[in-house]
């Protein structure tokens, strides 16, 4: 019957890939949704300065004089707005590299388990010839 070490990690090696496979469809889909925020919130701040830009052309004679200035403002306003998405985004593709490099480290340390619980099965075995 053996020493009774290891018939757990088999239960637990065996159920690894779907788990490893299952932290992946978790990791896709938050970066998916993250994605879809970054987008939504370019698309408003471009919705936005455009809705601005008629503003202006639509702007009454009187306030020409102001005009100017008021489009300067509300042109950095809108820049503001769309690098403040683009870093966002840059931090989004981030947090998505490092959970990568999270999840291949995971797999690679699922990979090596077998390994690892033969040269503990090997060890456990010398002990107990040792013993004998």
């Amino acid at each position: 019957t053996g020493t009774g070490t290891g018939t757990g990690t088999g239960i637990v090696i065996a159920q690894a890939p779907a788990r490893a496979q299952a932290r992946k469809a978790q990791v896709l889909m938050v970066v998916q949704a993250q994605a879809h925020q970054v987008a939504q919130a370019r698309a408003q701040a471009q919705a936005q300065a455009q809705a601005q830009t008629q503003a202006q052309a639509r702007a009454p004679v009187q306030g020409q004089a102001r005009a100017p200035v008021q489009a300067q403002v509300q042109a950095r306003k809108a820049q503001a707005q769309v690098h403040q998405v683009a870093r966002a985004q840059a931090q989004v593709q981030a947090r998505a590299q490092a959970r990568r490099a999270q999840a291949h480290q995971v797999v690679q340390a699922q990979a090596q388990a077998p390994a690892r619980a033969q040269a503990r099965k090997a060890q456990v075995l010398m002990v107990v010839q040792a013993q004998a």
